[in-house]
């Protein structure tokens, strides 16, 4: 198979995988009523971080911790840069109060630690990758608590809402 043929599949094959990722996403989302923002978060992120995840680990193993913090670093640049600069390009990115109250902190507190213990002990020791990961599930349930009660909240006042309209219209 030529090169441009198997690139042209690639692609064409990543395009239908993420169109799936998302609605299968979404439909997650309205099954565990949570928010969207909050799977896109959680569950594509996981996702579409995957591939980087599975390289820098072979990287580890292999003994090739430059590439592994070069993969790392370089799919963050590319992600916050291409993703996040292209949309605001095209579309007005809104931030929610969500974002600002839970999110910033919470990133903010994870750069700095990262980049203290990187200063520190010229690498990341095996006790702070513990950290890390305690600190992800940390915030993925923050975010998924957080959403739900913001769902209920929401539903409670639908529930209401109705209520008072059909109460108004029988008078």
């Amino acid at each position: 198979m030529s090169p441009t043929i198997a690139l042209l599949l690639g692609l064409l094959l990543l395009f239908f995988g993420g169109e799936l990722l998302v609605r299968g996403s979404v439909t997650l989302a309205l099954k565990m009523r949570i928010s969207t923002l909050v799977v896109g978060m959680t569950v594509v992120s996981f996702a579409t971080s995957a591939p980087e995840l599975f390289v820098s680990l072979r990287a580890v193993l292999n003994g090739s911790t430059d590439i592994a913090f070069g993969n790392i670093i370089g799919s963050n640049i590319a992600n916050i840069t291409l993703v996040l600069g292209v949309t605001a390009l095209i579309f007005r990115v809104k931030i929610s109060e969500q974002t600002a109250t839970l999110n910033y902190p919470f990133l903010l507190l994870a750069s700095l630690v990262f980049g203290g213990v990187m200063y520190y002990f010229k690498g990341i020791p095996q006790e702070v990758g513990f950290l890390f990961i305690f600190l992800l599930l940390v915030f993925t349930w923050l975010l998924i608590s957080k959403s739900r009660k913001e769902n209920l909240k929401l539903a409670t006042e639908e529930g209401e809402l109705l209520e008072v309209a059909s109460f108004d219209s029988l008078f």
